[in-house]
């Protein structure tokens, strides 16, 4: 179950060379229901360190972990609006 990052699209179609804020939530539910983080690494083929460190934020910082940038954010909102509106130009200011 391999995750695309560092500049390909993640699971939410961000392209910001990071995991999506979604997978790494759903990495620390798994471990908050008592899955090794070695099993969950190998499962997601994610750095062990990588896990820890999430773990960190997610045990500091609860369901507030993982802020999705605002950059992020109107990317993700630019997406939309080009599937919904493909033949119309759009000036892209961010």
């Amino acid at each position: 179950m391999r995750h695309e990052v560092k500049g390909r699209p993640t699971l939410n179609g961000e392209v910001d060379g990071s995991y999506s804020r979604d997978l790494k939530i759903a990495a620390m539910r798994e471990i908050d229901s008592g899955r090794r983080i070695g099993e969950v690494s190998r499962h997601l083929e994610v750095s062990p360190k990588l896990l820890e460190r999430w773990r960190g934020e997610w045990q500091a910082r609860g369901e507030l972990a993982f802020p999705v940038s605002r950059h992020s954010a109107c990317a993700a909102i630019w997406n939309v609006i080009s599937v919904l509106q493909p033949n119309t130009p759009v000036v892209r200011q961010m």
